[in-house]
């Protein structure tokens, strides 16, 4: 397919030129452009000099009026400008209500992580919300159990 068309260019090309080609020899298509008439030429002599224009005086320059400076005005008085809210003590998140998961059988720290924060890397932070509850081991989770997720 791509050679038909790289063909059927090549011979549109041809063509073009061929068929380009006879015209110029005809002669039938060239357009010449008329043929335009010379400037006059007009010796000095016979050109008139330009008017002579008259100089215009220059307007007086103004000036401003003396100002006297004994006299002091005192600047109007300013309307006293809202107070700037106070930025937040701080920019951590809100504080949410904590959820609480109740452990079932085969549940595990990894687990769960994963079921609250799509990662099993936050276990640690379960186990660090519920240390009263897991004590020293993290492995001792039983059914009926209520963790805090934080």
């Amino acid at each position: 397919m791509k050679r038909l068309g790289t063909w059927m260019l090549i011979a549109g090309a041809l063509v073009g030129f061929v068929v380009g080609c006879a015209e110029k020899q005809n002669g039938d298509t060239m357009v010449v452009a008329p043929e335009q008439e010379p400037l006059p030429f007009f010796p000095e002599d016979q050109v008139p000099p330009p008017d002579p224009q008259p100089l215009d005086e220059a307007p007086p320059r103004l000036t401003a009026p003396p100002v006297d400076t004994s006299v002091r005005v005192d600047p109007a008085p300013q309307a006293k400008a809202k107070p700037k809210p106070q930025p937040k003590e701080s920019y951590a998140p809100p504080k949410t209500a904590q959820r609480i998961h109740v452990v079932r059988k085969g549940d595990t720290l990894q687990k769960i992580s994963i079921k609250y924060y799509k990662t099993s890397k936050n276990w640690q932070r379960i186990y660090q919300a519920n240390r009263d509850v897991l004590k020293d081991d993290p492995n001792t989770i039983h059914p009926g159990m209520k963790l805090v997720i934080p």
